[in-house]
């Protein structure tokens, strides 16, 4: 059973995943038989895409939030599509994605079918479950794909707002982070804002693929790049004025 779960993690190898780099094995001193599996993964020095948004260092300007939206979308639509079976309900949150040292964000969380009382043995961040392959088989797929989807429109919110922990009602009326508002297009934030709403639909069957959410977060980062590169280009901001993106998330 160890032998399966040990190759499948192997096989685990994508630009945007926290990769596993080795692991050893805790035997029983009785009988020799496994009791604990320990794994290694790669050690990424940046922190968290959170710390990058909201956090004291350095902060992430739009055109890498956008990238970093990508690189989450990239990553999920590998766990769906490029194993066999597909992994999915990976319970992803902005702090299981990790910036590495070129701030190239990889997924260090995902449902791995391993025994849950192992997941304290794992070192460098990285986490499993035990819901097993067999939770990933048959008509549960698509819904737990759309679970995924939720996830990251959550995700592309925060990437979107300044979250802190000590709002006050000011910052609460201007929740969009300001560094987004100077520096955007306001077609690149709409199109964000759009698949973000649209992947947080109450309703499962409306929210995109995750075909769709790379999609349409790459066409984002081509809108955006015209209007950085044009020095000449004066950007109006009153269709997208804090008030009326907090009134935009409200009505989705």
């Amino acid at each position: 059973m160890f032998t399966q779960h040990i190759e499948m993690i192997s096989r685990l190898r994508h630009n945007h995943l926290v990769s596993c780099i080795g692991h050893c094995f805790e035997c029983c001193p009785d009988d020799s038989t496994i009791g604990i599996v320990y794994f290694v993964f790669e050690s990424l020095p940046n922190g968290t895409l959170r710390s990058s948004i909201c956090g004291g260092g350095v902060r992430l300007n739009w055109a890498q939030r956008i990238t970093a939206g990508i690189g989450v979308a990239k990553g999920i639509q590998f766990l769906h599509t490029g194993i066999m079976p597909g992994v999915f309900s990976n319970h992803l949150k902005i702090t299981d994605v990790l910036l590495d040292p070129n701030f190239h964000v990889k997924i260090c969380t995902y449902n791995l079918p391993l025994l849950a009382h192992q997941n304290a043995g794992l070192m460098g961040g990285a986490a499993v479950s035990s819901n097993g392959l067999k939770s990933n088989i048959g008509g549960r797929e698509k819904e737990e794909e759309k679970d995924d989807i939720y996830d990251i429109g959550v995700i592309l919110m925060e990437i979107l707002i300044q979250v802190s922990n000590k709002m006050d009602d000011t910052a609460r009326r201007s929740i969009v982070d300001p560094t987004i508002i100077k520096e955007c297009s306001t077609e690149s934030l709409k199109t964000v804002m759009d698949i973000c709403l649209r992947c947080l639909s109450d309703d499962p069957t409306a929210r995109p693929s995750i075909e769709d959410v790379l999609w349409t977060l790459q066409f984002a980062a081509q809108l955006q790049d015209p209007w950085r590169n044009d020095s000449h280009h004066i950007h109006r901001l009153s269709d997208s004025n804090p008030n009326n993106l907090q009134e935009q998330i409200s009505r989705g």
